[in-house]
């Protein structure tokens, strides 16, 4: 059974800030009480995170766990970035690689979420370069390196979207590969009809693995900050 993302949240801040505690102005309402606390929590973490990348060195497993025990698409990437910062891109990869080959339903879906944030982007200098795909050196070399490890994500979610019958989770993944049979060795061709013949059956759920060829990915154009800095308070 997977982990509750706001039990692993709090044995984090049992650890890197054991005196915090969470206040709000008034009370909650009962139906937002939940989102509220691991909002106010993850926030908290991240923060402590990005101030001692040496402590999230330290709890990285811990942290990678809270990612993808983290059902909030957008908001995880706050646990995603100091991480990076922390361990490499390569080793968060690989990390949510893992989950995505062993992990349960859940933590497979967890990790196609937090791949999103943890995946190299192409840097574009100008938009002329973006309309011509011409991404800077280094951000491109950054992309290259890691090319192995996004293919065997890609994979992973295939063979992961296959196995489950939770939608939930099938929507998830369905974010992290293709139906393109050029994206995959041969002997992987039957699966991925199987992939397509599931989606065919559900077209509006999966409408992007239909109709896109590759899975979503991050870019950046010029200086501008393709994620929002987590605030100090």
């Amino acid at each position: 059974m997977s982990e509750d993302v706001q039990d692993l949240l709090d044995g984090l801040i049992q650890q890197l800030c054991p005196d915090w505690s969470c206040e709000f102005p008034g009370p909650l309402a009962p139906d937002h009480e939940r989102f509220e606390l691991i909002a106010a929590k993850r926030m908290q973490v991240a923060r402590v995170l990005r101030r001692r990348p040496d402590r999230a060195a330290a709890l990285s497993e811990q942290v990678l766990a809270t990612i993808v025990a983290d059902e909030d698409s957008s908001c995880n990437r706050q646990l995603v970035a100091p991480l990076v910062t922390a361990i490499g891109r390569s080793a968060v990869l690989a990390g949510l690689l893992s989950y995505a080959r062993s992990g349960s339903p859940a933590q497979q879906a967890g990790a196609a979420r937090g791949w999103y944030w943890a995946q190299p982007t192409l840097v574009y200098p100008t938009r002329a370069d973006l309309d011509n795909r011409r991404p800077t050196a280094a951000s491109q070399a950054e992309w290259d390196e890691m090319a192995d490890l996004c293919r065997a994500f890609r994979i992973a979610c295939l063979t992961a979207f296959l196995a489950t019958d939770d939608v939930r989770a099938r929507a998830d993944l369905a974010m992290r590969f293709t139906l393109n049979p050029e994206d995959y060795p041969p002997e992987l061709a039957a699966e991925v009809d199987e992939a397509r013949s599931i989606a065919a059956g559900d077209p509006q759920r999966y409408r992007r693995l239909l109709t896109d060829t590759t899975e979503a990915g991050l870019s950046q154009l010029g200086a501008r900050p393709l994620r929002p800095v987590l605030p100090d308070p």
